[in-house]
């Protein structure tokens, strides 16, 4: 438990390969293996959402509490799901399947809630809308986030709603989810400041889309206070969470580029290749040289990027 703690601590802190790394050595302790190819990640992840299908999504009924090793072994799943999100995003979901069917297979409810969430939201983006498959999903992990004794499966439940709801294009509803998700996560007995931190991006996400000029403002003018309070933490999960769209605040403000530093400050935690926040760094900069009417510039910006953004595999998501 302490191994896990730690491995945790250094992602959120940005030390992304040496908590990913920490993960993978306890996984493997529990019998877990990771892949190491891209088009392992994929099969797998292929694989193990067959069995899902096959199986079933109602939990097994276990005898008696599940045995430490196997909670245990759902922490670590779940970790490396949250671990790969903003690097790895195939080899991510292949944990979130991985997670959900063992999740299932041992019985523990809090944690197939949970990843039950990721999933629908995981297959509304696959498919662009919601479907019967994603309904199903969601309704299971209301119904089981609402049999646990643990507030924190409703709030990650719900902060999963705020994603769905962005990705099948119903921002209005998204912001509501999201007040809701929020409230909930501040309210779970743990430190859920990077889940948090993620359902503020997705409602920022909605309120962009919608054209909420007024938020992204007052995000952008409470970006300094939020970059203070993740530094604080040694967050860089949530400093780069608050990166999202807040350079079109920027842009109404007209000061252009005024994140640019704070994009440095996370590329530096990163591994070599090219993850989430570079997209996001690229989506800003396009946007930024659009705004001075600078097309050739917004262009050479997606030319230089291109050669990495096609290798991350995030255009196959």
């Amino acid at each position: 438990a302490l191994t896990l703690k730690a491995a945790e601590q250094l992602l959120r802190s940005g030390h992304m390969e040496r908590g990913v790394t920490l993960l993978k050595e306890l996984a493997q302790s529990l019998g877990i293996r990771v892949a190491h190819r891209p088009w392992h990640s994929l099969a797998s992840l292929l694989l193990h959402g067959c069995r899902v299908a096959l199986r079933g999504l109602t939990p097994s009924i276990p005898s008696a509490e599940p045995p430490n090793a196997d909670v245990l072994a759902l922490d670590v799943l779940w970790s490396l799901t949250s671990g790969y999100a903003m690097t790895d995003v195939i080899r991510g979901c292949d944990m979130q399947a991985r997670h959900l069917l063992r999740a299932l297979q041992c019985g523990h409810g809090e944690h197939a809630a949970m990843s039950m969430g990721a999933t629908a939201a995981s297959v509304t983006a696959f498919l662009g809308r919601e479907s019967s498959l994603s309904a199903t999903l969601r309704a299971r992990a209301h119904a089981l986030a609402a049999e646990a004794v643990s507030p924190r499966p409703r709030a990650v439940v719900a902060s999963f709603d705020t994603l769905a709801a962005v990705l099948r294009g119903d921002w209005a509803q998204a912001m509501e989810l999201g007040a809701v998700a929020d409230v909930l996560l501040r309210d779970s007995r743990r430190s859920m400041a990077w889940e948090r931190a993620y359902n503020d991006s997705m409602v920022t996400t909605a309120a962009l889309l919608r054209g909420d000029w007024e938020r992204l403002v007052r995000q952008a003018r409470q970006l300094p206070q939020l970059v203070d309070e993740a530094r604080r933490r040694g967050d860089v999960h949530t400093l780069h969470f608050h990166l999202n769209g807040v350079h079109l605040g920027h842009l109404v403000l007209d000061r252009p580029h005024a994140e640019d530093s704070l994009y440095g400050e996370v590329f530096r935690c990163l591994p070599p290749g090219y993850y989430l926040p570079h997209f996001s760094h690229l989506l800003a900069r396009i946007d930024t040289a659009l705004y001075r009417g600078d097309i050739a510039g917004a262009h050479r910006s997606m030319q230089s990027d291109w050669p990495g953004l096609s290798q991350s595999q995030m255009l196959r998501v």
